[in-house]
């Protein structure tokens, strides 16, 4: 551990209980640094679904329609 790091820590414990929860609360949080647009998050899931594609072929996925039908399917009560 540094110096600088244990100065943190011994200022950390000069806190009271409720101080320390708030700072701790906020170094969890995520930093306003990591926030993407839905652009960049739609780009990065495109990305990703098509290396999964890849790997394990375009049959092995299904979607939320495939998913209920099943349900439907094997539900013992009665369809309307």
């Amino acid at each position: 551990m540094n110096t600088l790091e244990q100065e943190i820590i011994d200022k950390f414990h000069q806190l009271d209980e409720t101080a320390q929860l708030r700072v701790l609360a906020s170094l969890v949080a995520e930093p306003d640094s990591t926030k993407i647009t839905l652009k960049e998050w739609l780009e990065r899931a495109t990305a990703y679904r098509a290396r999964l594609t890849a790997k394990y072929g375009s049959e092995h996925f299904f979607g939320v329609q495939t998913m209920l039908d099943e349900i439907r399917e094997d539900a013992p009560w009665p369809r309307w």
